[in-house]
């Protein structure tokens, strides 16, 4: 049975100026989505299908922002 990735996996962006990377990376998908969920500057995609739209359009801020893809 072929598992449909890009419908499976979410991607989360909390700003670099809020946050370090350090601080982040050893925290959970769980953890990082309740994070997300609580900052309102956060950026949320619930598939890889609305994010990948998102930087195609030039809509994704890649500098300002950690990256996370999280599969909960």
């Amino acid at each position: 049975m072929k598992v449909d990735v890009k419908n499976r996996i979410q991607v989360i962006m909390l700003p670099a100026k809020t946050f370090s990377l350090k601080e982040l990376t050893p925290l959970s998908d769980e953890e990082l989505l309740t994070i997300a969920q609580l900052d309102v500057t956060a950026k949320y995609y619930p598939n890889l299908y609305s994010f990948q739209t998102s930087l195609n359009l030039d809509l994704v801020d890649t500098e300002d922002y950690w990256t996370f893809f999280i599969d909960i």
